[in-house]
């Protein structure tokens, strides 16, 4: 994907695959789909700060192309990567050959961009230090600041060659392929110029022991000296130990097992308590009535306060406070809820859970109706879902007579810097009761509380 996801086109994708954890990654992660989502991740994204909002738990399976790249993520985010699964770089085994007849000789070659991050200073200084050896590069360099230093500089044992696309060709007079990287998830260009004959000099980068031959790896130029003076390997044998280690002949099947294999997702449900603060017996078995057509595990906490000796912040808070589930939600002994409502808002959720983790608040649109059966459509319900931690911490106002829940809720939306609330405006099967000369937020103190109502 090169361009931002456009809401108003159609995709119609069985797979999406996200080849780096970048800018179209968090698009991809935030888009509701029904496609399966892969991500790919190299050793450069692995330390970038997109982790921050970046959640490998968004995709279905997040690819790494080896195995330390992925535990140095794991480090970096304190936790283990379920999803996860190892698979090699592909490499075209067919277009990567060893050149006919070839012999050994001192040529020693580097493919790939010259930069700082790929060691092109420390490549420059083994040239220097290696005079009976040439150094051929062949690439693009990735800052200017140092293109004098090619100019005025260059070792005059070193061959500069323009980006080529032919990496076969160029192998064909080369005995040995070089790396000076302080840190790869695999040096395509190295395994390339193995498959083409060439013995690999690397670096001892973490991870690379796993990934070459031990006699390949190097710390200092006396150890890249003893290697290419030693080098008494046929040319066929760097390319089994390419294949061999890094598996480069199962990798298409690999890949697409990735993408067609089933994916078990955790199905766990949330846990949720229905808290009620009842004050009156009148409505209570319509609520409990509707609470047996949820189709959905619940537990039920009724607080009686018939003389109403504490305020509705206080019974908000006991509530929580007794509440063993992962979210609470609040409903008026006095209100229903639609058959299969709490389903349908768990069931959205489910599917946002990983898009959206700092989630504490889940709302949803209010049907509210009359005594006379008049109904209307109006805004999110303040009180909705809750994470039951999150109100044990924060706290509803104790002292407040009216308008408990909107004040809790405006202090959320007004502090909650590190939290998010989701709205699922188009749910409605919250019915919330409207009695005469009542207003939102009053029902505790006028109106719907009188005397006559306990009965």
């Amino acid at each position: 994907m090169n361009d931002r996801l456009d809401e108003s086109k159609h995709y119609d994708a069985d797979v999406i695959w996200v080849d780096w954890a970048d800018k179209n990654a968090l698009d991809v992660q935030d888009w509701l789909t029904p496609a399966k989502k892969i991500l790919r991740v190299h050793a450069y994204e692995a330390f970038t700060d997109i982790w921050g909002t970046l959640n490998p738990d968004a995709f279905d399976v997040v690819v790494f192309v080896a195995e330390h790249i992925k535990k140095a993520l794991e480090e970096r985010l304190g936790r283990e990567i379920t999803n996860a699964v190892i698979c090699s770089n592909y490499v075209d085994l067919e277009a990567m050959t060893i050149a006919p007849d070839k012999e050994l000789n001192h040529n020693i070659a580097y493919a790939g961009y010259f930069s700082r991050k790929k060691g092109i200073g420390e490549l420059l200084m083994i040239a220097e230090s290696m005079p009976d050896y040439d150094f051929h590069l062949a690439g693009d360099p990735q800052e200017i600041d140092y293109l004098d230093f090619f100019r005025d500089r260059l070792p005059a044992n070193v061959v500069i060659y323009d980006w080529t696309n032919d990496l076969n060709q160029f192998y064909s007079q080369m005995s040995y392929v070089i790396n000076t990287s302080l840190r790869e998830s695999f040096s395509v260009s190295t395994v390339e110029g193995m498959l083409c004959g060439c013995r690999p000099i690397v670096r001892n980068w973490e991870g690379s022991e796993a990934l070459y031959p031990a006699e390949c790896i190097y710390k200092s130029i006396d150890d890249i000296k003893r290697m290419v003076e030693s080098n008494d390997q046929a040319p066929e044998y760097w390319r089994e130990q390419a294949i061999a280690r890094l598996q480069l002949d199962t990798v298409i099947d690999r890949v697409l097992n990735i993408v067609h294999s089933t994916t078990e997702k955790d199905e766990t449900l949330p846990t949720i308590t229905v808290a009620i603060v009842q004050t009156r017996q009148k409505y209570l078995g319509t609520l409990l009535n509707s609470l047996r057509l949820q189709d959905y595990p619940i537990e039920v906490r009724i607080l009686q306060n018939f003389d109403k000796d504490k305020t509705i912040g206080k019974c908000f808070n006991e509530l929580a406070d007794n509440c063993t589930t992962e979210w609470i939600l609040y409903v008026g002994d006095d209100d229903w809820l639609a058959d299969g409502y709490i389903r349908s808002v768990m069931d959205a959720w489910m599917r946002r859970k990983e898009m959206f983790p700092t989630t504490v608040s889940i709302t949803t649109s209010t049907t509210a109706f009359d005594n006379a059966g008049r109904t209307s459509l109006i805004a999110a319900v303040s009180t909705g879902f809750w994470k039951a931690d999150y109100i044990r911490k924060n706290r509803f106002d104790e002292k407040l007579i009216r308008q408990v829940d909107t004040e809790f809720f405006q202090r959320f939306v007004n502090m909650a810097t590190n939290y998010a609330t989701i709205s699922f405006v188009w749910i409605a099967g919250y019915f919330y009761r409207q009695h005469d000369s009542n207003v939102s937020g009053n029902k505790f103190k006028e109106g719907a509380i009188t005397h006559q109502e306990k009965v």
